[in-house]
């Protein structure tokens, strides 16, 4: 089994070492090839080809599965040069190749894949949703109290994430940890269903996040540093008014930040259940997997828990 890995640097080797690292798990040898697709020609991530001197046709040809998480434009060019014997997963969903035919997993990141499964398989025994809140985190597990510091996530996404705050803030206490939550923007994830909800960024304090919030400047990146994801969900269920809670938490390990080992043990599942003949090769939305599949194996188990009585 070829797999390309068409990433940035951080991404791209968490990916590249996961998979590697569990390779004796799939049915089929397999060998990575990892393409950085964002510091060509400044500071090339050890280890990965330079993109800009294959062809998406290249890469397709030489390669069985293609994980992308690069601009619309690349990712584009990447699915049109597939075959049916090619797969593409995309971490980040682009809404492009719907109706397509061709064999694409569009988005099984955190910010979508991920997510939308958690709430699937959340409701599916509700007769009715009266609300859904998620609650997101990176946080560093020690803090000096002063520095502007990020929790290891791509810096881009971690600006985005704070400047999209509403300053609409509440005090929550989640599996006996105090946080405090600000509602963010809804452009950074847009689930697949219209229950109603919110989507929240957690902080280790109000102080934490206004200092992260107001930094002008570096912010220092704590490798040391946790992923929590909780849903939620207010309903009927069983005729009965139900309140319940679904969390995960990953952690940073095997050099990897919580936010990239979590995407990477998501692009790991889907290889997985593709090369083991538990799914078909089709388009696929992550919403539509089967959560027991996706966490029966060593990489989905990560994410594996129950829901319990908020």
């Amino acid at each position: 089994m070829r797999v390309a890995i068409v990433c940035n640097g951080q991404l791209g080797s968490a990916i590249r070492n996961v998979i590697t690292r569990q390779k004796n798990r799939f049915n089929t040898d397999v060998v990575c090839t990892w393409f950085d697709d964002t510091s060509v020609g400044k500071t090339l991530s050890e280890g990965a080809l330079p993109f800009s001197n294959f062809t998406p046709e290249d890469i397709a040809q030489n390669h069985d599965y293609i994980v992308s998480n690069s601009d619309f434009g690349v990712t584009h060019a990447l699915a049109n040069a597939m075959t049916e014997h090619n797969t593409l997963i995309t971490i980040n969903r682009t809404d492009m190749f719907h109706g397509t035919g061709k064999n694409i997993v569009d988005g099984v990141g955190v910010f979508s894949g991920l997510m939308d499964m958690m709430s699937a398989v959340m409701v599916e025994e509700y007769s009715s949703i009266d609300r859904m809140d998620y609650y997101v985190g990176m946080n560093p597990n020690m803090w000096d109290g002063k520095t502007p510091i990020s929790p290891n996530l791509d810096p881009q996404l971690y600006r985005e994430i704070v400047q999209s705050g509403t300053e609409h803030f509440t005090e929550v206490s989640l599996r006996s940890r105090n946080y405090i939550a600000e509602t963010i923007s809804h452009s950074l994830y847009l689930p697949y269903h219209n229950h109603d909800y919110t989507l929240n960024w957690l902080y280790l304090s109000k102080k934490y996040r206004d200092i992260i919030h107001n930094s002008k400047g570096h912010l220092y990146n704590h490798t040391d540093s946790y992923l929590d994801i909780f849903c939620n969900i207010n309903g009927t269920k069983f005729k009965q008014p139900q309140n319940e809670l679904y969390y995960t938490r990953v952690p940073a390990t095997q050099g990897a930040s919580a936010w990239h080992y979590a995407e990477a043990c998501c692009v790991g599942s889907w290889l997985w259940q593709f090369s083991n003949g538990e799914i078909e090769k089709k388009e696929w939305h992550p919403k539509d997997a089967d959560w027991g599949l996706f966490t029966k194996n060593i990489f989905g188990k990560r994410f594996q828990a129950a829901p319990i009585a908020a």
